[in-house]
């Protein structure tokens, strides 16, 4: 204890110095709460654009989905889907599920057609299932299952075939035995796509109406996806394993798939993470060899001290200690004022919003995480007590008389 009240008068004997080493731990710790927080901000909106706009909770597939989806899909469909969804709803956590077929072709107006791909959902469940699905629209209006054969189609599609809201389209594409078929179809909106300019160019959604089951893909009723929706995003692994523990007993050849499972948000949030990762170290770093410097500067300021308290009595422990407890109260001090700064700017990020690109991630609001604030903290302090351990083993190294003599 009295060990404890000398390093806390010791922090004021160099104010400078003192208040340099909390600034920099503060610093450290509130930027990587700032850009854990930021990350987990990126990563809850990208997962709100698949789970409301495109892919729901999870979805129900073949196993061979994305080998033969576009091109021989009568070996990846799902011949009885209202069969199926009746046994998914018999789990209490299913809100809704609806039928879609994915399709690709050459769609046209007068002599201009260009190449497509996109889905066909069951409109009379999408409202339920992917409720954000019309934020994307930028002219015109989303799907509508009082418009059957309207269709959105991306807005550099549309610029492609000079065609525009309310024009009637034809479509060109296999059945599902692979004969050709035909629809005509009228465009009801234009999609925009800040992340993906490919998808402007080529992107069509519509709806599985009668017209398009029958004449377009001689599809009948069946579906080659099941795109589910939950009650919350909580109860996706749990549901997800009920189901394929279902299916394994009925039809192996199907299996559920989560949301955070796509591709692309799996690639990303990769990056995304390795690079915070990345920042942490390089910030626990700076901190570490701010806060060693700075301890090896007091220790030689102190070594006749040193000396004289070695040669009263106190032990080599005694004085390791006695550092390591400044070394404690400096790095808790400033990680305590890092937290509250980097709390604060978590607010203001989530009430102002961060972008860092005019789509996807346009406005990002940080999130505040206690794990996240419990690392931010520790990690930058775990470096400094490395640091500082090695610091002060180095520095009272000398003799109690090379101490003593010391100058």
């Amino acid at each position: 204890m009295v060990l404890f009240k000398v390093a806390w008068k010791n922090l004021f004997r160099n104010k400078r110095r003192t208040t340099s080493m909390m600034f920099s731990i503060a610093f450290g710790v509130s930027m990587m709460i700032f850009a854990n927080g930021f990350n987990d901000g990126m990563s809850a909106q990208w997962a709100n654009f698949l789970i409301n706009q495109t892919e729901g909770h999870l979805k129900v597939q073949h196993k061979e989905f994305y080998k033969y989806g576009l091109t021989d899909v009568e070996k990846i469909v799902i011949k009885d889907p209202k069969n199926l969804t009746a046994k998914i709803k018999e789990n209490p956590h299913v809100v809704a599920v609806m039928p879609t077929v994915a399709v690709v072709g050459l769609i046209g107006k007068d002599d201009n057609s260009t190449m497509f791909y996109g889905r066909l959902d069951d409109l009379s469940q999408k409202n339920e299932v992917l409720p954000d699905h019309g934020k994307n629209v930028l002219a015109g209006q989303p799907l509508s299952e009082s418009d059957p054969n309207g269709v959105v189609i991306g807005k550099e599609l549309a610029r492609s075939i000079n065609a525009k809201v309310g024009d009637e389209l034809v479509i060109l594409s296999n059945t599902i035995h692979g004969e050709q078929g035909s629809a005509l179809v009228h465009v009801r909106g234009l999609l925009t796509f800040k992340d993906d300019p490919n998808a402007e160019q080529s992107v069509v959604l519509g709806g599985l109406s009668s017209t398009a089951r029958q004449d377009w893909l001689d599809i009948g009723d069946s579906a080659s996806e099941l795109i589910v929706r939950l009650d919350d995003n909580k109860n996706v692994k749990d549901v997800v394993s009920w189901i394929n523990n279902r299916l394994a007993q009925t039809d192996p050849s199907f299996i559920a798939v989560p949301w955070y499972s796509d591709e692309g948000f799996v690639i990303i949030m990769t990056v995304f993470n390795s690079i915070a990762i990345v920042v942490m170290i390089i910030l626990s770093i700076i901190v570490s060899f701010v806060i060693s410097n700075a301890m090896m500067m007091s220790i030689f300021e102190r070594i006749k001290e040193v000396g004289t308290m070695r040669a009263v009595g106190l032990e080599k422990g005694h004085i390791y200690k006695l550092f390591y407890f400044e070394t404690l109260l400096i790095s808790v001090i400033g990680g305590l004022l890092g937290i509250i700064v980097g709390c604060l700017l978590i607010l203001l990020g989530n009430y102002t919003g961060v972008s860092i690109s005019s789509g996807m991630f346009e406005g990002v609001r940080p999130i505040m995480k206690p794990n996240n604030i419990l690392v931010s903290f520790l990690v930058p302090i775990i470096f400094s007590f490395i640091m500082a351990f090695f610091t002060v083993r180095s520095s009272c190294s000398l003799t109690v008389v090379e101490s003593l003599n010391y100058s």
